[in-house]
């Protein structure tokens, strides 16, 4: 519910941006950075090692890691429970 509302504590992005350079992915260099999934594993580590900026539930920020994690909560309870149309 946190992560919908964008109440879940993160910062609007994290630091350094996914398409800063300092974040290390190769699309970085393009501008726009091509969207593809590259870069998946670097950006998964960032979210598990993300500290929040406020408490739960407390303070809205729009914030783009709020839905980067999201994808994450669903892509495991699609894997689980075998919900992937092959």
């Amino acid at each position: 519910r946190h992560l919908l509302l964008h109440e879940a504590g993160f910062p609007p992005d994290p630091s350094p941006g996914y398409w800063e350079p300092a974040f290390g992915c190769p699309q970085s260099q393009f501008q726009p950075p091509a969207q593809d999934l590259s870069c998946a594993d670097r950006i998964f580590r960032g979210v598990l090692n993300q500290t929040l900026d406020n408490p739960p539930g407390k303070v809205y920020v729009y914030s783009d890691i709020s839905f980067v994690t999201m994808g994450y909560v669903v892509g495991q309870i699609v894997y689980r429970n075998r919900l992937a149309v092959p």
